[in-house]
């Protein structure tokens, strides 16, 4: 059932123009820039997207101009591990091709209490069902996390449910091109 969702959605994004996904992803980005909980959030992990996922990137060098940590997701050995960044010049191909700061930026290491943490995915539902890639990457990081978790896509992406398996987390939100 999931396999065939991922393929579903896959589709519908890929369908989506590169000029509409520029102007879309504009959207996304303003929507999370007005949102009331980044006022008091001091520490943000982000991502950055693949080629077919919402644009958020610009965000990175925003919030870290406008004061706040940021984290971006690196995947190592089967898990998470959210890595501080300075200025997004500093990112690297790492896990999919997927651009990441180098764990060697952080010594020594360790785990941030993270205010937000935006979350990217295939698919999503209104009350926070996540459909991933399929790895169980974001769903093992966030399992002892408190932090506020913001699913990001388009609209297309967004449908009233999805199969959950018992390992699998909720977001508290997700936001749209549209909401």
């Amino acid at each position: 059932m999931k396999k065939t969702l991922r393929a579903k959605y896959n589709t519908l994004r890929k369908e989506i123009t590169e000029n509409q996904r520029f102007l879309r992803s504009e959207a996304i980005v303003q929507h999370i820039i007005n949102h009331q909980k980044l006022k008091s959030a001091r520490t943000l992990m982000l991502y950055h997207p693949l080629p077919d996922e919402p644009d958020i990137s610009s965000l990175i060098d925003f919030f870290i101009k406008n004061g706040k940590e940021v984290y971006l997701p690196v995947v190592r050995e089967d898990r998470i591990l959210p890595v501080r960044i300075f200025e997004s010049k500093d990112l690297k191909p790492g896990f999919m091709g997927i651009m990441e700061p180098t764990l060697e930026d952080e010594r020594p290491f360790s785990i941030p209490v993270l205010d937000i943490i935006f979350v990217p995915g295939v698919a999503f539902s209104n009350d926070g069902q996540r459909l991933g890639r399929g790895g169980g990457h974001y769903d093992k990081f966030l399992k002892d996390r408190e932090a506020w978790t913001i699913g990001v896509c388009y609209s297309e992406q967004l449908c009233s449910k999805l199969p959950e398996e018992e390992h699998d987390i909720r977001l508290d939100q997700v936001i749209t091109d549209e909401i």
